[in-house]
């Protein structure tokens, strides 16, 4: 039975087959999925000479894009591969109820997801607008312009959208020098990042280029709830009963049929591991998983402390007067 509403968002392929074996409804370890294996040998990273005056944790410029795109990406992939589809239908953020001063649960893999997004947002404007010169602010966007660029090359739209966000805010905007400053490479790569953000025919561009994405992939997940909502609340679930019929009206399956095939091809984006999934043991992003150095380091372990600790100091700054300024 069709489906009421004609703005709906671009229905999956129909090609995609329903498949009943969703994973269990009870949230799975956060750590029960990490044991994979590769046959790719790692790349050790090349950390830089962090430059004189550097503050306790060093920021994006003391190591190379590539790993730092690496690690956010197998961060935000592993988070996402904790959702299941039963928490998408059924979890806490279905919860009308729910606000934004309810406590945080960290077994909540939506909730995770969702407030690292910010996390990152806010350590992309932090790192821009505490450099002490403009050279040290342009030098710090042509690298969160890589960054970006590297994890949409993986199919990780989140992140690299993301970050891109970050960088088209109006703290960041604000500091033309910086920008007027950058090559014309790092311009025109900026130009790509930012069609995915377009809003236009309901975010076509993005839509397109993640439907053509084969696993693994992170899709834009500000979006994987919209339209998740759209599919329950914006269709009715019974269809309107008939003035000639005293009977009830029939169940509308169609609305579960487009959920069922939507949240199908979502959770089959991680039905395959980022070929540089072992060059990470240390997963410092899951709640209750301190941050510390041990004798055993996988190539990107310490990338993960760092940038991890500049996230994690950066998402506290609420409470400095500085923090005012990057709003």
């Amino acid at each position: 039975m069709p489906i009421q509403d004609g703005s709906s968002p671009p229905s999956p392929s129909s090609s995609i087959p329903f498949s009943a074996n969703y994973r269990p409804s009870t949230t799975p370890s956060l750590q029960s999925f990490v044991s994979f294996n590769t046959s790719t040998p790692p790349d050790s990273p090349t950390f830089m000479p962090p430059p004189s005056g550097l503050t306790l944790i060093p920021g994006v410029l003391t190591l190379k894009a590539k790993d730092i795109a690496r690690y956010l990406t197998l961060a935000d992939f592993y988070i996402f591969r904790c959702i299941t589809a039963y928490e998408y239908m059924h979890g806490p953020w279905r919860d009308p109820h729910n606000t934004a001063n309810e406590p945080f649960d960290p077994n909540d893999s939506i909730s995770l997801l969702a407030q690292r997004a910010n996390m990152i947002s806010h350590w992309v404007i932090h790192d821009v607008c505490t450099s002490q010169s403009a050279k040290q602010k342009r030098n710090i966007i042509r690298r969160l312009i890589e960054v970006a660029k590297f994890c949409l090359d993986w199919n990780n739209f989140h992140t690299s959208m993301v970050i891109t966000m970050g960088l088209l805010s109006g703290a960041v905007q604000r500091l033309e020098d910086a920008w007027q400053s950058l090559p014309h490479r790092d311009t025109h790569t900026f130009e790509i990042l930012q069609k995915n953000l377009d809003v236009c025919n309901n975010m076509s561009v993005y839509r397109n280029a993640l439907q053509k994405a084969k696993a693994p992939a992170i899709p834009f997940f500000p979006l994987v709830l919209k339209d998740v909502t759209f599919f329950m609340d914006g269709n009715a679930t019974m269809m309107p009963e008939s003035s000639s019929s005293s009977s009830p009206g029939l169940i509308n399956f169609g609305k579960f049929r487009s959920l069922v095939q939507f949240l199908d091809c979502t959770v089959k984006y991680t039905s395959e591991n980022y070929y540089f999934a072992g060059d990470l043991e240390h997963l410092p992003f899951f709640p209750g998983v301190t941050l510390h150095r041990s004798a055993h380091v996988a190539p990107l372990d310490w990338v993960a402390e760092v940038v991890e600790r500049r996230i994690q100091a950066v998402s506290r700054c609420h409470q400095d007067p500085y923090c005012e300024i990057l709003k």
